[in-house]
């Protein structure tokens, strides 16, 4: 949760590979993705920036290293944005997912939340990537 690394993100990356590759610009049309840390931090980018991604997928997020990602969340206006959120039940971060899916619950935000009999593991999250990108965009 910096927000010099999620400005650069927005800011400076995203306008490279625009430049570079053919893409849609319009938020609608990007996702950003992470597993465990890079979980916590899709949720951060998205929160602080929903102008650049409108869709995160979360999968086993390390919210347990900066509980203060639950209060912005929580107290913050809601964002336009549409989330993809999984754990494994297996050791993985089940725990502080819940917690998150209670407050995405609460604010009203689209979201498909996933559990997985699986660790905190590439196992786990490979196996679910087709499905934050068909939640997103359909087939």
């Amino acid at each position: 949760m910096n927000p010099s690394f999620a400005d650069f993100i927005a800011n400076e990356l995203v306008p490279e590979i625009d430049k570079t590759y053919k893409t849609r610009s319009h938020p609608d049309a990007r996702a950003i993705m992470g597993t465990s840390l890079g979980g916590i931090n899709s949720a951060y980018v998205g929160m602080m920036h929903p102008e650049v991604f409108h869709h995160l997928a979360i999968h086993s997020p390390a919210f347990g290293y900066c509980p203060a990602i639950f209060e912005m969340y929580r107290d913050s206006v809601r964002k336009p944005l549409t989330i993809f959120m999984s754990t494994g039940v297996i050791n993985d971060t089940e725990f502080s997912a819940r917690m998150m899916r209670e407050i995405l619950n609460e604010k009203g935000y689209p979201l498909k939340y996933v559990e997985v009999n699986q660790g905190h593991s590439w196992g786990n999250w490979k196996g679910l990537i087709d499905d934050a990108l068909i939640y997103f965009w359909g087939k």
